[in-house]
């Protein structure tokens, strides 16, 4: 019910031209939690990236000089929220490069398209077969419960 609420005020705000590309649909995203409506999806997908996760890598990696010029590694980039929060922090400086690896088709096609606009970056693939991906063994592991919680 949430998914199917969220759907629709997504398809009503990218037609007014209201959605980020870089932000994936709540149906693909599989690592945002449920959300109460889109603003709150948004804020959720972006402000943790933002204001956390970027900070706090680039604190640990010990880089305290953001006008160097460096490039930055995401292994493992999900659907894009360190990319998002990279972006919004360099926009499309070339001397902050950004390359993220992700083993998922669907992410990958997707932050392909959504970050096509920034030429710093860029994301790499390498192919996972299905029954290895820890979203549809998610996926299916979920649904083994629902059936259970229905018995």
């Amino acid at each position: 019910m949430q998914l199917k609420r969220l759907d629709a005020q997504w398809r009503k705000a990218k037609k007014s031209g209201l959605i980020d590309p870089r932000i994936p649909h709540p149906s693909i995203n599989y690592n945002t939690g449920v959300s109460a409506g889109l603003t709150e999806y948004f804020k959720a997908f972006g402000s943790d990236a933002c204001l956390k996760q970027l900070p706090e890598l680039m604190r640990l990696a010990k880089y305290k000089d953001f006008k160097k010029d460096f490039c930055f590694f995401d292994y493992g980039c999900g659907l894009g929220r360190t990319a998002y929060a990279f972006t919004e922090l360099f926009g499309t400086s070339a001397s902050h490069i950004y390359i993220g690896y992700e083993v998922h088709p669907e992410a990958c096609n997707f932050l392909k398209k959504a970050y096509r606009p920034y030429g710093n970056v860029h994301f790499i693939m390498n192919s996972l077969d299905p029954s290895e991906s820890y979203v549809e063994l998610q996926e299916r592991d979920l649904g083994k419960e629902h059936e259970k919680l229905k018995q």
